[in-house]
């Protein structure tokens, strides 16, 4: 069971990937939410926020990222 400290880490993290995502949709990228911590962007690019996960649904491949924008723009280019 996660402790309280991962808990609240969980939680910042996915408030950022929440702020970075309406960035990328003022980019005119397309975010699609499925739940609380999993979104598609651009039908393609699952990401999980709160665990900073990402996972490609065309090819399988699937990874971590440091930050949310920066990585779907390299990725999705």
């Amino acid at each position: 069971m996660a402790s309280e400290a991962e808990k609240a880490w969980k939680r910042r993290n996915l408030a950022k990937g929440e702020s970075a995502l309406e960035s990328l949709v003022a980019w005119d990228y397309r975010v699609v939410q499925f739940s609380e911590y999993h979104f598609r962007v651009n039908e393609r690019l699952d990401v999980w926020p709160s665990s900073k996960k990402w996972f490609d649904t065309k090819t399988g491949r699937k990874g971590d990222y440091e930050e949310l924008v920066s990585f779907v723009k390299g990725y999705l280019k």
